[in-house]
């Protein structure tokens, strides 16, 4: 891991202004900037979007910025925590000398008219075409979901697919139509290879941009619920707006549920780590910068309840939860939530391409450590 910081970089007063004055006392030192002779940005420029930088009230002494971006979008950009920056990643190869990645295989988004290579198979009946728009829908190609004028959503879903490969292999895009007449079609936009476990669940909340404007703090909205590999149900609690007293943050939260494998398994639930991830829809996979939080389901954590008795807080939730009734009329008991009231800010929700096409998309996964 490198030790430098974004905030040392050269001709770094070109790019933000030190507020000295909000710096706590005896904290000075760390907005000392440094020469080439003491510091090396390794020839990449400089990010406001770095995992290393600091924030905008870094060391204040007041809730007021000690850091101003010369360009006014980044103020609450600087200090993410959230992943490495492509020139973190950049700067990390050239740091140790490294070349490659292991991790990241091919993307296209296919905005060049080469379409990343890709030929047109033998056989079939009808060619595939690259196109901006089609008949009956998507009015607009993914890539520019919600930046084009105008631009409706279309049908586009997420999808993905395990590959269980060890040598070298071709990936082959066909469509296939049943039987009878078909006015249908298929579309693929924004492939990404990558040898990353794929994520057991997707939640996708359509109209986010609708409900971001309207739900009050406190008010709590709840995924599906999902089943692990190994049986134990769960679903998650999302507080849109934040709840009541911290309204500027969404809150996140896992809940065990009842589920049809309930008897047959261990309770409390014995260390199981759940994912919850906010997925950045930038539509290349090298450029996203998602927004995760994990919640380890620890066997012997107990809460009190209203009458004082203490209980597993991840106890069977016919035990410790409540009974309540979902959408379809069918009723489930859901056990209490654990999580956190700051997942994200709504400034950084907006910042990046978390609301695409007015929906938000959540990548789940609960499994044993």
């Amino acid at each position: 891991m490198f030790s430098f910081k974004a905030n040392i970089f050269t001709h770094r007063d070109d790019y933000v202004t030190i507020v000295w004055d909000q710096i706590e006392a005896g904290k000075e030192h760390n907005f000392n900037s440094y020469d080439e002779t003491e510091s090396s940005n390794l020839g990449v420029p400089y990010d406001y979007s770095s995992v290393m930088h600091y924030s905008k009230t870094a060391f204040s002494k007041t809730s007021e910025p000690t850091i101003v971006t010369k360009i006014p979008e980044f103020l609450d950009v600087i200090g993410q925590r959230m992943e490495f920056s492509d020139s973190d990643l950049l700067k990390l190869n050239r740091l140790y000398n490294c070349t490659t990645t292991t991790t990241f295989l091919d993307s296209c988004h296919f905005e060049e008219p080469n379409i990343c290579g890709m030929i047109q198979g033998d056989g079939g009946k009808a060619k595939w075409a690259r196109v901006q728009t089609v008949e009956g829908g998507p009015q607009t190609d993914y890539t520019n979901l919600g930046q084009c004028q105008g631009g409706l959503q279309g049908s586009w879903e997420l999808y993905h697919v395990t590959l269980d490969v060890s040598n070298k292999f071709r990936v082959v895009f066909e469509g296939v139509k049943g039987g009878g007449a078909s006015t249908g079609g298929l579309s693929l936009d924004d492939i990404n290879l990558s040898e990353t476990q794929c994520p057991q669940y997707t939640w996708r909340i359509r109209d986010f941009t609708s409900l971001l404007a309207t739900t009050p703090a406190g008010s709590k909205t709840y995924s599906p619920r999902f089943l692990s590999p190994d049986g134990y149900s769960f679903q998650i609690g999302l507080y849109i707006n934040g709840v009541t007293d911290n309204p500027d943050n969404m809150a996140i939260y896992l809940h065990l549920t009842s589920g049809p494998n309930d008897d047959s398994l261990q309770w409390p639930c014995p260390w199981r780590q759940a994912s919850m991830e906010l997925m950045d829809q930038n539509p290349n996979i090298q450029h996203r910068m998602n927004n995760i939080r994990m919640v380890t389901t620890d066997p012997t954590k107990t809460s009190t309840d209203s009458m004082g008795n203490v209980e597993y807080f991840w106890d069977d939730p016919r035990k410790v939860g409540s009974l309540v009734t979902d959408s379809d009329g069918s009723s489930f008991y859901r056990g209490p939530g654990y999580g956190t009231s700051s997942y994200i800010t709504h400034d950084r929700l907006k910042s990046r391409s978390f609301i695409k096409g007015d929906d938000v998309i959540f990548l789940l996964s609960l499994e044993g450590l």
